[in-house]
């Protein structure tokens, strides 16, 4: 009958643990006992500062031999951590126990384990360029649950003892990283436990390899090292599901009854890791552990749900608002050829005479070109229409070689001066008229 009431009491929790799984209410990034990595083990991770982590887990036997004279015993875990500092996390667990025995006369029980409170320190990142990252914690199982529970072999079941102190380095280093970012990750524990032999201890809580090895209350019971490597490998990343990895832990320690040192308790986890888009702080992760040695139960099954408070996207990179450089200077125009027409100088048909009506014009050019010391001209004659091409080219040149003969007599230096014929080619009026005739025979002067 007591082993139809824990077997029960079993299948309802496993029940309950399969409808949580299927709601998918966890996040990925809590241990067992709280502390932020894999499932059973640390990792270097921290929660950041001012960020909460919640657990629940469930940790029971899978029967193989259901006609076993040996004892039941599952458990529910609720953790709590928080970032305390960057790169520091206190984290805290407690078990509850349902366990039972097929002994006449014996109630199944149900106690709380001891609290477990504790401090990790990250020491190295390799996010900020370290080789690995490194972290160290320490923990104190906090003697308030009941001391009649059976004598566990694991660091997350120190049910039977006063206290219990833990101190342990861990070591993380990147194997690879996926496309998508995501990095498969070994891990790997070293520390100790550190405890006084239970007050009240009974050899009939033990399971049935115990009682094989060793005899009666006085058993001695010694401080274990431990050791455990995990291996945390992403499988798939999906934006709007979240991703999936895949977990594989090994842990072992040097025992913690000395008559059993011969055979050293080791197990082995396999299981997986579903996290839901982080915006909802979510995940689930569970699988079985296996037994590689007799003194422990062959296969236990464990399934977790965890929140964590959102962690926000990275807020994008700041990058200084650098000024963009003032654009090229727009080029100065060119020059335009400044033009003076000195319509004031008249020249006779077919003559390059300079009459004296054209002296105060000229004189007015003079003194320009003498206030503009840079400014180089062209004088350039022209001439109507009468007469041949040929001669009106002469003709053009000899007025323009006038013109600047004279502005050299005015004070304007030669070197500035430069007299071209255009001849009849560039008119600005009727060559058909007298006056448009007169128009065209004049002098320019173009600026350089």
């Amino acid at each position: 009958m007591t082993r139809n009431r824990g077997s029960a009491r079993r299948i309802s929790l496993s029940v309950v643990l399969l409808i949580g799984a299927l709601a998918g209410r966890s996040y990925a990034g809590a241990t067992l006992t709280g502390e932020t990595g894999l499932v059973m083990i640390p990792t270097t991770e921290v929660l950041a500062p001012g960020h909460l982590r919640a657990g629940i887990y469930g940790n029971g036997e899978i029967e193989t031999d259901l006609t076993a004279d040996d004892r039941d015993f599952d458990r529910v875990d609720f953790s709590l951590g928080v970032g305390l500092i960057e790169d520091l996390e206190f984290y805290s667990h407690i078990p509850v126990v349902f366990f039972s025995r097929p002994t006449p006369g014996f109630d199944d029980a149900t106690n709380n384990g001891g609290l477990r409170l504790g401090l990790k320190y990250r020491l190295l990142d390799e996010s900020n360029g370290a080789p690995v990252s490194a972290a160290v914690l320490a923990d104190v199982v906090v003697g308030i649950g009941s001391n009649s529970l059976p004598a566990m072999l694991d660091r997350t079941m120190a049910f039977g003892r006063r206290e219990t102190f833990e101190v342990m380095g861990i070591v993380d280093r990147t194997l690879w990283t996926t496309r998508s970012g995501e990095r498969g990750v070994l891990t790997v524990n070293a520390g100790g436990l550190f405890f006084d032999k239970p007050k009240h201890y009974s050899i009939n809580n033990q399971g049935t390899e115990f009682r094989r090895r060793f005899t009666g209350p006085d058993t001695t019971f010694a401080a274990p090292f431990e050791f455990a490597v995990g291996l945390n490998a992403p499988l798939v990343v999906h934006k709007d599901h979240g991703r999936l990895s895949w977990t594989e832990e090994y842990r072992g320690n040097t025992g913690t009854v000395d008559e059993l040192r011969g055979s050293i308790p080791m197990q082995l986890f396999s299981g997986f890791r579903w996290t839901l888009p982080e915006k909802t702080g979510l995940a689930l992760q569970g699988g079985i552990d296996i037994a590689l040695s007799g003194v422990l139960d062959q296969y236990r099954y464990l399934a977790g749900l965890t929140w964590q408070t959102p962690v926000p996207p990275p807020a994008p990179a700041v990058v200084a608002q650098v000024p963009p450089p003032p654009p090229p200077p727009v080029p100065a125009p060119a020059k335009m050829k400044a033009k003076i027409v000195l319509r004031g100088v008249r020249f006779d048909s077919g003559k390059a005479d300079i009459r004296s009506d054209a002296v105060p014009v000229l004189e007015e050019a003079a003194a320009t070109l003498r206030d503009n010391p840079d400014l180089a001209v062209v004088v350039a004659g022209h001439t109507d229409a009468n007469g041949s091409a040929a001669a009106n080219d002469q003709l053009s040149l000899r007025r323009a070689t006038a013109v600047r003969d004279y502005l050299v007599k005015l004070g304007v230096p030669a070197q500035r001066l430069t007299a071209r014929g255009k001849g009849e080619n560039e008119p600005v009026a009727s060559n058909e008229s007298d006056t448009g005739r007169a128009e065209n025979r004049r002098v320019e002067l173009l600026a350089q």
